[in-house]
């Protein structure tokens, strides 16, 4: 009988030792899934940070852009006040205001290329900003992808824990 006390006590003690053991590693385990999460979401912050920095500097150029647009308009806009102003006042000088008004009709010319281009350029940081956020868009998928990944593999752990415990 005591033999088989002898047996029973040392089955157990080697039970004991294997679940410390398991204890040991599943805390492990924790250990290096908290440093691997920890190391993603900074790597996907960085990503998100480098992702903004970029679109506020494409805002900014089309802040710039616009803000040359409105110059060029209001630019525009006094130049044709002006062009009116001389006409209404020189009645006299009729032949003088048609040479000068085709000289500035190539510069409006000018002018109005300035703002096709202008606004071409608009257009291709609007795109540019549009596939930022297709690309912010994409980013946000993938988060989520692994986000549900690393929630299953908590269950996971949770599960194995919560069976170690039994």
């Amino acid at each position: 009988m005591n033999n088989n006390k002898e047996i029973i006590v040392k089955e157990l003690i080697e039970a004991q030792l294997a679940i410390n053991t398991a204890r040991a590693e599943l805390l492990s385990l924790k250990k290096e899934e908290e440093e691997y999460i920890g190391l993603r979401e900074d790597k996907v912050k960085e990503n998100i940070a480098n992702i903004l920095k970029e679109s506020e500097e494409t805002f900014d150029e089309i802040e710039k852009n616009y803000t040359e647009l409105r110059s060029v308009v209001s630019q525009l806009k006094d130049f044709i006040k002006n062009i009116i102003k001389l006409k209404d006042n020189t009645t006299k000088q009729s032949k003088d205001l048609q040479t000068l008004i085709k000289d500035n009709n190539s510069l409006l010319e000018e002018k109005i290329e300035r703002l096709k281009k202008v606004k071409n350029e608009i257009i291709k940081e609007k795109s540019k900003l549009l596939a930022k956020e297709e690309e912010i868009e994409i980013w946000n998928k993938k988060l989520k992808i692994e986000e549900k990944a690393i929630y299953d593999k908590r269950d996971a752990f949770e599960r194995a824990w919560k069976d170690l415990r039994r």
